[in-house]
């Protein structure tokens, strides 16, 4: 059955600094036999709504914790990938 799998991840460290994050994302369902069934998403929804989920997040201003002005910011998450593939 056709669904949609995407993955986005930072290689982060899992700290404070460089948190690490990992979101994903399917569409379709296993029914009350575990049977995969179908998405009622297409291709062009799935990908919108991939992109809705990633574009609310939102990067916070980083302080100096010494009380100084704000840091460099952080590298930006632009630069995604993703496509739709089968899902298992």
């Amino acid at each position: 059955m056709r669904g949609h799998a995407f993955v986005w991840e930072t290689q982060g460290d899992g700290t404070l600094d460089t948190p690490a994050i990992k979101i994903e994302l399917t569409t379709g369902y296993r029914d009350g036999k575990g049977n995969q069934q179908k998405t009622s998403l297409t291709d062009k929804e799935a990908m919108k709504l991939w992109d809705d989920v990633l574009d609310s997040f939102r990067l916070r201003p980083v302080r100096d914790p010494a009380g100084g002005g704000p840091l460099s910011p952080p590298p930006s998450a632009a630069g995604r990938t993703h496509s739709p593939s089968g899902a298992p």
